[in-house]
């Protein structure tokens, strides 16, 4: 758990500084919206898989964040220990991006 936040803290450091990179060089939208997704990350740190949750209300803005996500990465191989009942299998995080 002590090693587990500071792991997490990075990994939102990177994409927030990706997304935003990429928000104000590549959107134009000017009305709310919001796009939510599932990030795949290996026990090696690289991103395996993001996927969209629900249907997108902004195309591009939804194509921005994934981009984002796996501009970040790779974050670096799990700093903890994982239990044996958790060894092969990928972490997953649930993102929702906001705009306005």
């Amino acid at each position: 758990e002590d090693e587990m936040a500071p792991y997490l803290a990075k990994i939102r450091r990177h994409v927030e500084q990706a997304w935003l990179g990429l928000l104000f060089t590549r959107y134009s939208g000017t009305s709310p919206t919001e796009a939510e997704f599932v990030c795949v990350i290996t026990p090696q740190g690289q991103v395996a898989d993001v996927r969209t949750q629900g249907r997108p209300k902004d195309p591009l803005f939804d194509a921005l964040c994934k981009d984002a996500i796996r501009q970040a990465g790779p974050f670096g191989t799990f700093p903890f220990e994982v239990p044996d009942m958790y060894q092969g299998k990928n972490l997953e995080i649930q993102w929702t991006f906001r705009f306005l």
